[in-house]
């Protein structure tokens, strides 16, 4: 599975981007979500914050089951991230979260 280019991910709707589950086989004991929004003058700026978040997400174990999603709201200037994962990848993107703050 690719990633969709920064207008892709920001044309999609709620519903595209929660239609995603976990496999009930394979999923880990406890999932966390979590919605941060973060403030974003422009399509610039929220890439760069997509950037640095998903880049982020590069890093971390593949078997963890992870994922963060991303919605640019431009009218109102905010990027919504939405994170499913365990509490330690979690706790670890807001520690993220937090230094962009």
């Amino acid at each position: 599975m690719g990633i969709d280019s920064f207008e892709q991910i920001a044309n999609k709707t709620v519903q595209q981007v929660t239609e995603r589950t976990y496999d009930h086989g394979t999923a880990p004991r406890v999932i966390v979500s979590s919605v941060v929004d973060v403030n974003a003058a422009s399509k610039e700026e929220a890439l760069r914050l997509s950037n640095t978040i998903l880049a982020a997400m590069n890093g971390r174990d593949r078997l963890e089951h992870a994922r963060c999603d991303f919605l640019f709201y431009e009218q109102e200037g905010r990027v919504r991230f939405l994170l499913w994962g365990s509490p330690g990848f979690t706790s670890t993107m807001m520690g993220m979260f937090d230094a962009i703050a």
